[in-house]
């Protein structure tokens, strides 16, 4: 197995520590049974901040205003074969990154309510049907406003493999065997180590059900052209016109981060056809632009909120929390905590129905149709209504359309 370069990992920022501090706040303010349960159990812990900087901020500067949009918990991912009963009501992937963007995406839907109902938000503003030529979206996020990801692990995929590689105890095996998958499909898991740069489907473990899901790495690198919005908010919100709506940057614990696989796993395996795309939306101002996100690391986390190394978890012990935990703590009209498992709300069957997670596409969905009602955003409403929980290929996203599939032909194995 050839030797993997020490990284040096970026100077911590005051905004880092920052970011940090407000993390872990919010993270106490979870009720217990959101959490893992010690000494056994432990999670990944994600979150979406706002930056709000003051007229005088500076990269380091004390007076910016931080805000938690979103803060989620989990490491599960809904097995493939499990797909056709979702139906909008379970949710695929339970990762803590994913459903902290979704979080965040619930969070903007409620400022659109917040906006309508009292007038004013500190993160959206009305677009006149001027500047919109009649034909946009009614909102759009405010300039001067950044978004950062913080994480408590690198994200699983190929920004994790080297790590894993450090922490591998299966040795030259893992490291040479060659992939069982068709050409140009996703690798399965943290199988086949020499295989880097590549797309990969969750969950890592070899002994778990394969699902459709592509890893948090993939998902974040893809989101550098595309955005942050998913696709049905993207139908009533704009963007912003000057990359409000993309990720600024990653924060995360000193000893998740290895330089050579963040760089690799977020840019240089992207291909210049996607890192030079400009695509023009007549429906979104500021359409779709390459906008690669800066790394930043912090100090380490208390357990349960770390990953176990293999040597304090001989015989496997310490295992993933079955559990996941959304909390948006600022959401209009009330803040929403929620304990989720298997992908529903605690106490629910999986596929019974009832449970589903306001995270879920149907509740995302009914909620943007909502908001399209509220705004009187008839073209957005249609739209929705049309197109339905699952909307993606609706008139206001051709431009996303066409960043996704730039992304996806940018990758070396997307797959089907």
């Amino acid at each position: 197995m050839p030797a993997l370069p020490l990284s040096t990992p970026p100077s911590s920022s005051r905004l880092a520590r920052n970011i940090h501090s407000l993390v872990l706040e919010t993270y106490q303010k979870l009720p217990s049974k959101c959490k893992p349960q010690l000494p056994h159990q432990w999670t990944v812990l994600s979150s979406i901040i706002l930056r709000l900087p003051s007229s005088s901020a500076s990269p380091d500067s004390e007076k910016d205003i931080l805000e938690c949009a979103s803060l989620a918990t989990g490491t599960r991912a809904l097995p493939a074969n499990l797909l056709p009963q979702a139906q909008g009501v379970v949710l695929h992937d339970c990762h803590a990154e994913i459903l902290a963007v979704r979080g965040w995406n619930r969070f903007l839907l409620g400022e659109c309510r917040r906006l309508v109902e009292t007038g004013s938000s500190r993160i959206l503003e009305h677009v006149s049907d001027e500047a919109n030529r009649g034909l946009g979206r009614k909102v759009r996020i405010k300039e001067n406003i950044e978004l950062w990801l913080f994480t408590s692990a690198a994200p699983c995929g190929d920004a994790s493999m080297d790590l894993q590689v450090r922490l591998s105890t299966t040795g030259g095996e893992a490291w040479t065997s060659q992939p069982d998958t068709a050409p140009g499909e996703p690798l399965r898991g943290h199988a086949h180590y020499s295989h880097l740069g590549y797309v990969r489907l969750k969950p890592g473990r070899s002994d778990s059900l394969p699902s459709n899901s592509r890893c948090c790495s993939d998902k974040l690198c893809v989101r550098q052209l595309l955005g942050s919005l998913l696709a049905v908010t993207e139908v009533v919100i704009g963007k912003g016109t000057d990359g409000q709506g993309y990720l600024r940057g990653i924060v995360t614990p000193n000893s998740e981060y290895i330089d050579e696989g963040w760089q690799r796993a977020f840019y240089a395996r992207v291909d210049d056809m996607a890192k030079d795309a400009t695509i023009e939306d007549k429906e979104n101002d500021g359409g779709y632009n390459f906008r690669p996100v800066s790394f930043e690391v912090c100090d380490e986390l208390p357990a349960p909120l770390v990953r176990p190394s293999p040597e304090g978890n001989t015989g496997g012990q310490i295992k993933p929390a079955p559990v996941s935990a959304v909390f948006i703590p600022n959401c209009y009209p009330a803040a929403i905590t929620e304990t989720l498992v298997n992908g529903v709300k605690q106490g629910h069957k999986r596929f019974g129905g009832t449970g589903a997670s306001c995270l879920s596409k149907l509740s995302i969905w009914g909620e943007a149709l909502d908001i399209a009602r509220l705004l009187d955003d008839e073209e957005g409403h249609k739209q929705l209504q049309e197109g339905g929980y699952d909307s993606k290929s609706l008139p206001r996203l051709e431009g996303r359309i066409q960043a996704k599939d730039i992304m996806k032909k940018s990758l070396k194995n997307w797959g089907t």
